[in-house]
């Protein structure tokens, strides 16, 4: 099972700082797909190579980041790369969910090359009552 880890992220990083993050070092940018399930919501990222325990798994309130790194192993033998449309090395990506999640109950599991994270959503009462007081 891939590493879930809740961590406080109220110095969250602006779109831009993580966009400038994500393109600089070469680190590749994960693909994700996003779905709402009603209860909860579901995040799948096929990252075939990568082994599971060099993928991270960051969730707090609206808010993932799935981080990791995927090696090419040719044992030296390698001449001259011919052609290349995978990414090796490190990859990262940070997706706002539609909804606040509860964290802490987020479960993972890595199979057959592709994560999924799922998350049940936080019951949000979109109703606040008011209590009105008299001078």
């Amino acid at each position: 099972m891939a590493k879930i880890t809740q961590k406080n992220l109220d110095s969250q990083p602006s779109s831009a700082e993580v966009d400038l993050w994500s393109s600089q070092g070469g680190e590749g940018k994960l693909t994700v797909d996003v779905i709402d399930v009603g209860a909860e919501i579901i995040v799948l990222a096929p990252m075939a190579g990568a082994k599971q325990e060099a993928i991270e798994v960051f969730v707090h309130n609206d808010i993932i980041t799935i981080r990791g790194e995927r090696v090419l192993n040719l044992a030296g033998n390698v001449k001259t790369i011919i052609h290349s449309e995978c990414y090796w090395g490190t990859f990262s990506r940070t997706v706002v969910l539609p909804a606040e999640v509860k964290s802490e109950q987020a479960r993972a599991e890595y199979k057959n090359g592709v994560l999924t994270v799922r998350i049940p959503k936080r019951a949000v009462n979109a109703k606040i009552p008011i209590k009105i007081i008299e001078e």
